[in-house]
């Protein structure tokens, strides 16, 4: 299945990766758990995006289908 990934799904998976790749390099401990808290919070709002897309993708797939 091939799924549409709207400009905000792919600015959000950018933010994810920078945010994951912040947190493994901050030596601040207290920098570390801000930026893992962020990390989360965008990870949350990249894994909805994500399935919105994909129940989008499935949604058009069953009307085209009957």
């Amino acid at each position: 299945m091939q799924v549409e990934l709207s400009p905000t799904l792919l600015a959000t998976l950018e933010r994810v990766n920078e945010l994951s790749k912040k947190c493994v390099l901050e030596d601040d401990k207290n920098e570390a758990d801000r930026l893992s808290r962020e990390y989360s919070r965008e990870r949350m709002d990249l894994l909805m995006l994500l399935n919105a897309a994909v129940e989008a993708t499935e949604t058009a797939n069953t009307a085209a289908k009957g």
